[in-house]
């Protein structure tokens, strides 16, 4: 007979029989998860592993051809994957940035990249002399597969396919985002003839691009006015300056500032000071303006500057004075005093390592109009000089600076 408030036993065979049922088994678990799950997996794992998947069982198999386990995948042709370039582009759907350097070198299988089913996004190409035509196959498949939308380009104009290539892209519909590498072109003297006969394909492609990013230089500038011209309606943004450490050929014609002032979407725009740039004041969309200043864009500053002063529209403004060397630091002076009032953000900004160099430029902002409307002022340099300090906290009326950093005073 038990007594009240005395403890029962354990019954120590039921508790073992309890965590027993708790026990799981691999092979079940993995069936009776639904698929949604297992391509969340799925797109965790390497792509080894996942061509691998494709061995465990008919419906993992499947599950690892899915387009969700391969869409946002980016696969290159280095070392480390290149062995796994042929059967990708044999088994996979869709990528979505797909890198490569052409002619692909392997002694093994040869992926098959002009008739591929596997759909990318974002197209990288890196093309050496003799595989312009090559790569021009590359780009049209990609283009019939229906998903591309970026497209990168690195090639010399001396490969002699050099012009179908660019005839490839110029025609190429669907594209939103085109970059053409500051290592694009080479310093040859007839290169802009290569590219004269794009202006027969203005009508054979519809205007689709948002962005469009090359450096405009004298051996490029036929391909940038084109690729201007055709997408004119939908740009958005436009760089004609290239990488920041490109090697500049610098081209003053006066052309693609004509093809930017009739741009009704343009909102941002990185160029040299460009030859008739006053005209581009006219482009009313037009807020954001990175001007990259270099010794050869001397004769075209003061046409910059009128540009600076008409435009009404603009709210951001950067000067970049990275590569206008030392040999004439006053080079852009006219731009900071050029800057319109209706701007609320300036950036001034030096990648040399003598501030002096560049103390004309910001002397010129204590009697810049802009300065008594700026919101933001931000001076990207090494050190800023203690008198122009001084002469800066002396003004009535700043903008709030955006703080310090142990690169400078902004």
């Amino acid at each position: 007979m038990a007594v009240v408030g005395e403890l029962q036993p354990v019954n120590q065979c039921q508790v073992t029989l309890s965590l027993s049922s708790f026990s799981l088994q691999p092979a079940e678990g993995m069936e009776h998860l639904p698929d949604d799950v297992l391509l969340m997996v799925m797109e965790l794992l390497e792509v080894p592993d996942l061509l691998a998947c494709r061995r465990v069982c008919k419906r993992i198999g499947a599950l690892a051809l899915h387009r969700e386990a391969w869409r946002h995948r980016e696969v290159d042709d280095h070392d480390h994957v290149s062995h796994v370039l042929c059967p990708v582009l044999r088994l996979a759907p869709c990528l979505d940035t797909l890198e490569l350097t052409l002619p692909f070198m392997s002694d093994g299988c040869l992926p098959p990249f002009t008739a591929t089913r596997c759909a990318v996004r974002h197209l990288d190409l890196a093309v050496e002399p003799g595989s312009a035509m090559f790569a021009a196959l590359v780009l049209r498949n990609q283009e019939a597969l229906g998903r591309l939308k970026r497209f990168t380009l690195r090639f010399s104009p001396e490969d002699e396919d050099a012009e179908l290539l660019m005839e490839t892209l110029a025609s190429t519909g669907g594209l939103e985002r085109v970059v053409l590498r500051h290592d694009l072109f080479s310093d040859i003297e007839d290169a802009p003839s290569r590219f004269e006969p794009l202006s027969r394909l203005h009508k054979t492609s519809a205007s689709s691009l948002r962005m469009f990013d090359c450096e405009y230089a004298r051996e490029s500038e036929e391909l940038c006015n084109f690729m201007l011209a055709v997408h004119a309606a939908t740009l958005e943004l436009v760089n004609l300056s290239g990488d920041d450490d490109a090697t500049y050929n610098y081209c003053s014609s006066k052309s693609a500032a004509a093809l930017l002032a009739g741009m009704p979407n343009l909102y941002e725009l990185t160029s040299f000071p460009l030859g008739g740039m006053a005209d581009v004041a006219d482009c009313a969309s037009l807020r954001i303006v990175h001007l990259t200043v270099c010794e050869e864009s001397r004769r075209t500053v003061r046409e910059a500057a009128a540009f600076l002063r008409r435009a009404e529209q603009l709210r951001q403004v950067t000067l970049d004075y990275g590569h206008a060397g030392t040999k004439s630091s006053d080079i852009g002076v006219d731009l900071v005093l050029a800057v319109n009032p209706s701007v609320e953000e300036l950036v001034i900004r030096s990648r040399r390592e003598a501030p002096p160099d560049l103390l004309p430029q910001l002397q010129a902002l204590l009697v810049a109009p802009a300065l008594r409307t700026l919101r933001r002022l931000e001076l990207r340099v090494d050190a800023v000089p203690d008198a122009l300090l001084l002469g800066w906290a002396s003004r009535p009326t700043r903008p709030r600076p955006c703080g310090t950093s142990s690169s400078g005073w902004c």
